[in-house]
């Protein structure tokens, strides 16, 4: 209603000015609110690590400009759901969450470590077979060649921790193509 009230006005007059304050004092309540609730996040991500007493945080590498093109997201969802989910995906502020969640590592001595995302969630974690059909709707990732049934997000997990686990002994990203049937068993 704001913003409506605000285009009917003239501009650079007094009553323009004073919807512009009102327009920034609830941008910036709403900017304050992300904040606080990204800080939560990382404290308690940072805080969950500790208690366990782990010592390392590894993520995906995630490139938002791919995640959020319109040509990806018409492809795999639909024109209809495409709009709001890229919305969605830039009101989050993945950029802004790594950068907070490294900062509060390196404060906390905890190594954060990004790894290469591709096929974590298309790579079966058991024999290594790529399942390059498996699209964004599909939860459950299902490996046509042992039968694994598993969740797709604890197979992505899996799949990062083996690379980096990888990484930490051989000191080179994991090939994203398997060398070997046994490298993943």
């Amino acid at each position: 209603k704001i913003e409506k009230y605000k285009k009917e006005k003239v501009k650079l007059g007094v009553n323009f000015y004073k919807t512009q304050q009102i327009i920034n004092k609830k941008f910036n309540k709403v900017n304050n609110k992300r904040n606080d609730e990204l800080h939560k996040k990382c404290n308690e991500m940072i805080n969950f690590i500790k208690s366990k007493g782990g010592n390392t945080l590894v993520v995906e590498d995630l490139s938002v400009k791919s995640m959020t093109s319109s040509q990806n997201f018409i492809k795999k969802i639909g024109k209809k759901n495409s709009k709001s989910m890229r919305k969605n995906i830039l009101t989050i502020q993945f950029g802004k969450l790594l950068e907070t969640l490294k900062y509060k590592c390196a404060v906390n001595e905890i190594y954060f470590k990004k790894v290469n995302p591709k096929y974590t969630s298309k790579l079966c974690f058991k024999c290594g077979n790529i399942d390059k059909s498996l699209s964004i709707v599909n939860r459950t990732y299902k490996c046509n060649k042992c039968g694994l049934v598993i969740d797709r997000d604890l197979n992505a997990c899996l799949n990062i921790k083996r690379k980096f686990e990888y990484f930490i002994n051989t000191g080179k990203e994991l090939p994203v193509e398997p060398l070997a049937s046994n490298q993943y068993i």
